[in-house]
C-alpha cells in the first residue's frame, strides 16, 4: 500500500515521512542538516508521536535494513518505542486536563549538560506542549534558542497557534493530517486483518486517524460507552423534563464524591460530549445536504433519517451549536449540572423510532 510503504510502518503523512527519513540519512554520523528542534501539530490519534519515535530511531538504529529505515527490532529501537532509552526524556503533564509546570521543564534542563550515554543524540519528547503554562514554555526557550550541540527537542501539540511563536519559530513544523478514509480502510482490512464492516466503522469514528481507529479496536468497552452514550441521546431526545432532569443530575452532580470519582465522571462526561457532538454534526450534514456520505456515525443513519425528516436546517443548526457550547462550558468548568438543565430544556422532543 503506497501510503504505508515507507519503512516506517506509518499509514498516511508520507510527506512527513520522507521529510524526517532525508534527514536521518544525513545525520547518520554527524549533524550535517539536521535541525535541533521539531514540533509535531495534529489533533489526538494523528501519529504526532509515533512519527516523533520512529524518527529518533531512525536515527539511532543499530541494525538499519536501508538508508533512514530503522530495523524497529533491535535494542535501541525497542528502548525507544517503550520509553525506556537511557537518553529519552519524555515530559508530559502529570494527570489528565493538568498543565506542564516549570519545575517539569527545570528538572529536564538540568539534566541536558550530560552527554549522551548509548545514542548519537540526548532526545526530548514533551507531549501536548499546548499545555505548559507561559512560565515552562519561557524557560525551554532558552535552551530552543541556545540549543546545547548534542541534544534533540521534539513537541506535540494541537495547533502551531496553539504554542508561543517563539517556540514555534525556532522548530520545524510539521502538521499532519488524516488519512483518507478508503486508504485507512484498506490498511485497517489487509493489514490488521479486520472485518469490511468494522474497518468502514472505525475508519469513519477515528476520522481518518490511524491511533484513534488501533484503540477502538484494541479496546472495544470504548465503543460499548460510545453506543451507551448515543443510546442516552436517543432517549433524551423523546423524554419527559423530569427524565431529562434526573439524567443531568446522574451525569454532572458531583457532590458527595471521592476525587477519583469525580476524575472519572468528567473524563467520560467530556468524552460523551464529543460523541454528542459529533452525532449532531452528522445530523446537520444530513439535514442540510440529504446524504449518507462524509458522516462519522455511519451505524446510525436511521435514526439520523428519523430527526431530519422532523426539524428543518436552522433548527439542526441550532441543536449542534447549543451542543458546542455545552462543550464549552464544560471547558470552562462551570456548573455542569445547570448547564446540561439549560441545554436538556431547549432540546426539541422527537421521535426516533417508528
Amino acid at each position: 500500500m503506497q501510503e504505508s510503504s515507507n519503512g516506517w510502518g506509518i499509514v498516511g503523512n508520507s510527506w512527513a515521512v520522507d521529510l524526517l527519513k532525508r534527514q536521518a540519512v544525513r545525520a547518520r554520523g554527524g549533524r550535517a542538516g539536521l535541525h535541533h528542534a521539531f514540533l509535531f501539530c495534529g489533533p489526538l490519534g494523528i501519529g504526532r508521536r509515533t512519527l516523533a519515535l520512529r524518527f529518533m530511531q531512525a536515527l539511532n538504529c543499530l541494525e538499519p535494513p536501508s538508508e533512514g529505515v530503522p530495523c524497529l527490532k533491535c535494542r535501541t529501537c525497542k528502548a525507544i518505542e517503550e520509553a525506556k532509552h537511557a537518553d529519552l526524556s519524555i515530559i508530559q503533564a502529570e494527570q489528565e486536563g493538568g498543565v506542564i509546570r516549570i519545575e517539569q521543564i527545570r528538572d529536564l534542563l538540568s539534566s541536558l549538560s550530560l552527554s549522551p550515554y548509548m545514542a548519537s543524540y540526548r532526545m526530548v519528547l514533551i507531549l501536548r506542549f499546548e499545555r505548559a503554562n507561559l512560565h515552562a514554555a519561557n524557560a525551554l526557550l532558552k535552551s530552543l534558542e541556545e540549543p546545547p550541540p548534542h541534544v534533540l527537542f521534539f513537541l506535540t501539540a494541537s495547533r502551531e497557534e496553539d504554542v508561543l511563536p517563539t517556540i514555534a519559530s525556532r522548530c520545524q513544523t510539521f502538521t499532519l493530517k488524516p488519512v483518507a478514509l478508503q486508504i485507512l480502510v484498506q490498511h485497517l482490512r489487509e493489514q490488521m486483518g479486520m472485518a469490511e464492516e468494522r474497518a468502514e466503522l472505525l475508519a469513519h469514528l477515528s476520522g481518518g486517524r490511524f491511533g484513534v481507529a488501533c484503540r477502538l479496536d484494541q479496546y472495544p468497552e470504548a465503543l460499548q460507552l460510545r453506543d451507551g452514550w448515543l443510546n442516552d441521546l436517543m432517549r433524551l431526545i423523546g423524554a419527559s423534563l423530569p427524565q431529562r432532569f434526573r439524567f443531568a443530575e446522574k451525569m454532572a452532580d458531583f457532590r458527595y464524591k471521592s476525587p477519583d470519582a469525580v476524575a472519572t465522571m468528567k473524563k467520560n462526561l467530556r468524552e460523551m460530549l464529543q460523541v454528542w457532538l459529533s452525532f449532531w454534526r452528522d445530523v446537520m450534514v444530513r439535514t442540510a445536504f440529504h446524504t449518507s456520505k462524509a458522516l462519522v456515525n455511519i451505524d446510525r443513519v436511521s435514526e439520523m433519517e428519523k430527526i431530519s425528516d422532523q426539524i428543518d436546517t436552522a433548527l439542526a443548526w441550532t441543536i449542534l451549536h447549543n451542543t458546542e457550547v455545552l462543550f464549552e462550558r464544560w471547558e470552562r468548568n462551570v456548573n455542569m449540572r445547570l448547564a446540561f438543565e439549560d441545554y436538556l430544556l431547549e432540546l426539541p422532543n422527537l421521535r426516533t423510532r417508528s
